[in-house]
């Protein structure tokens, strides 16, 4: 049998899992509301999913070894004066907090394992982390995700509200009640702290905090950002044009979004962002087509968007202006100055620019295809977005 040990506080290592979960668990609540509410045109939508399947794995993983410590080391005893009840919902609240802790990660990894994209899973960008066994070979797998994300989606709420129930009972017992139910899952130094606050002027407001300690939490859910204009995709595009085996070559990027913020009267306060389908990259050439996915080139299982953030824009003319910002391509990112035009085309503005970018600075085309005679290193991309003013 374990060794079990009991005491009136909390140890070191239950402690430290426990504000550490605690603390990634309202990180993944304010990061999937945040997710749902972007634009999906926002280039850092991506990212947010990739770092939300990571924290998510990582509170897996700290769960389990938070279950199995737990197992093997009593938990401190209730205050004796806590009604029957009270110590029923307790226990009953903590139970259910081991499993959301683990079954959400859970269904998020289902969803992922049995997602139709077949994106893999880098545990924040370094390790490859595999798919649930069977999900991925299901005929049926666009449905089942759906099933895991509607029981993920709803178990978010339910975890939203242990939580908020968690810290109003910790709140009431400290300041309330008066007893060490919150003290005893304190880090040392924070005790005293705490001890203090609970003085006879705290006595009275017990209200006016679990109200601040709630709606500081519910204030992390974030909103996205007003977009000011609306782009017209069937007049706007991506291209780019290079030199193959000493012959000229063009294609262009059929699925992209772009987010605009920008007044032409006052560009400094502007920005623009854009994330780029690489997968949607075409130059009617079935070879050279084939070939752009792959590792060599674009890498698109690892990297399949490239983004474009940009809040510094200048004006240079009339109608002209210089647009620099990160462009972003295989997880590499460089400095990217692009010039551009403004003007009006009917009841829309239109925005056109090339920039030349030195393909190999984003390790696009490696190994023999880096040989300039192979394939030019200089590569034009010309934008036109159609974009007019939301009334």
């Amino acid at each position: 049998m374990p060794a079990t040990i009991f005491s009136t506080r909390y140890n070191n290592v239950a402690k430290t899992l426990h504000w550490l979960i605690a603390l990634l668990i309202i990180t993944m609540l304010a990061l999937g509301w945040t997710m749902e509410n972007v634009d999906k045109g926002n280039p850092y939508r991506f990212q947010m999913f990739q770092l939300h399947k990571s924290i998510g794995i990582t509170i897996l993983l700290l769960s389990l070894m938070r279950l199995t410590w737990r197992l093997m080391h009593r938990a401190p005893p209730l205050p004796e004066t806590m009604p029957a009840w009270e110590k029923f919902a307790a226990r009953a609240t903590h139970v259910l907090f081991y499993v959301f802790m683990i079954g959400m990660p859970l269904t998020g990894w289902a969803i992922v394992s049995s997602s139709p994209l077949n994106l893999p899973t880098y545990l924040f960008g370094y390790i490859h982390w595999p798919d649930l066994p069977v999900l991925p070979e299901l005929a049926n797998k666009r449905e089942v995700s759906h099933v895991f994300g509607a029981i993920h989606g709803w178990g978010a709420y339910i975890l939203a509200a242990l939580l908020v129930l968690h810290v109003g009972a910790a709140v009431k017992h400290h300041w309330i009640n008066r007893d060490d139910v919150l003290i005893r899952m304190l880090p040392g130094p924070v005790v005293c702290l705490f001890e203090k606050l609970r003085g006879d002027k705290m006595k009275k407001k017990p209200a006016s905090l679990i109200l601040a300690a709630l709606l500081l939490f519910l204030s992390l859910g974030g909103t996205a950002q007003a977009n000011d204009w609306e782009v017209d995709y069937t007049k706007s595009f991506i291209g780019f044009t290079g030199i193959q085996g000493g012959e000229g070559f063009s294609g262009v990027f059929s699925s992209f979004k772009v987010k605009i913020d920008f007044d032409p009267d006052n560009p400094a306060k502007g920005s623009i962002s854009a994330t780029i389908d690489i997968n949607s990259a075409s130059t009617n050439d079935k070879q050279r087509d084939a070939m752009l996915p792959l590792a060599e080139w674009f890498n698109t299982v690892k990297f399949p968007e490239a983004t474009f953030t940009c809040d510094d824009i200048v004006r240079t003319g009339p109608d002209s202006f210089i647009a620099t910002g990160m462009l972003s391509i295989k997880g590499l990112s460089h400095t990217v100055k692009l010039p551009f035009t403004l003007k009006p085309d009917g009841d829309h503005w239109l925005a056109q620019g090339t920039v030349r970018l030195i393909r190999t600075d984003y390790h696009i085309g490696e190994g023999q295809w880096a040989n300039e005679s192979m394939v030019r290193t200089a590569v034009d991309v010309t934008i036109q977005i159609a974009a007019k003013t939301k009334t």
